[in-house]
């Protein structure tokens, strides 16, 4: 998945703008974020560049993860398969 398409789920799937799922991304790729280890910087990171609470936080990158898990699964049950 690249990452246009990336940015264009979460906006879809958060209800967020363009601006805001471009600053989560951005948050994602400082952060190895599929770690549970990261995942307070991730989500500290995410707090700070979009504004939002803890809670909220928290629900955007377990969407995040889920987008990244989905996609994942998907290649490996068809790897042959276009991604757009």
């Amino acid at each position: 998945m690249d990452k246009e398409r990336f940015i264009m789920m979460l906006g879809e799937r958060l209800n967020l703008t363009r601006e805001e799922s471009v600053l989560v991304s951005d948050a994602l790729d400082d952060n190895f974020f599929l770690s549970k280890s990261n995942k307070e910087a991730t989500v500290k990171s995410i707090m700070n560049n979009i504004k939002v609470d803890e809670d909220k936080a928290s629900d955007i990158y377990e969407t995040c993860v889920s987008i990244v898990k989905e996609e994942i699964k998907n290649k490996l049950k068809h790897p042959f398969r276009s991604q757009d």
